[in-house]
């Protein structure tokens, strides 16, 4: 399977990979009469978001959403409509999504915990770690009631104490070192 675009977070001034979800309550394109279409097999639900936290809120901040609205308009067909009554910008070009949202401030009422990470720790094990929180240096766990933040767990000790684990055992597999 190819490897999924994430969603995004802003959490304390730094953007963070969105790489674990329990709970329900997330951004929805079919709640704002909006249907989109994946743009390619590293982006199957056809949009990507980019949330914030705000006063301990949780947000949709940035959206970018393959409508195929360059289609829709060109036979006659609807724009996109406003998302918070923030206004569509259309994208041409070499871009995976043809319609962007800026600066929506729309309110997610998120229920759940959200797994964010950021900073990979070494791109030699990549194949190794290829969709795992054990290549990143810095993981955190959030969780929200209704979209407020109740929570906050810096993970990545017990990430790096993980990931030297797995090296240690991937290193007896292969019998010699893979550290420079």
């Amino acid at each position: 399977m190819t490897a999924q675009i994430p969603d995004r977070l802003r959490f304390e001034r730094k953007l963070f990979d969105l790489i674990g979800i329990a709970g329900e309550g997330l951004f929805d394109p079919g709640e704002h009469g909006m249907n989109p279409v994946p743009p390619h097999s590293a982006c199957c639900r056809g949009f990507v978001c980019t949330y914030t936290v705000v006063y301990g809120m949780l947000q949709v901040e940035y959206l970018d959403i393959n409508l195929r609205e360059g289609i829709a308009r060109a036979a006659g067909g609807a724009q996109a409509p406003p998302l918070n009554r923030t206004e569509p910008t259309s994208r041409n070009g070499d871009c995976d999504f043809d319609t962007s949202y800026d600066r929506v401030r729309l309110g997610v009422p998120f229920t759940g915990k959200l797994l964010i990470a950021r900073q990979f720790a070494d791109d030699r094990y990549f194949d190794w770690w290829f969709d795992s929180l054990l290549r990143y240096l810095e993981v955190h766990e959030l969780e929200f009631e209704d979209g407020k933040l109740i929570s906050v767990i810096d993970i990545s000790g017990k990430v790096a104490q993980d990931r030297q684990k797995a090296l240690r055992e991937l290193e007896a597999r292969n019998g010699h070192s893979l550290r420079r």
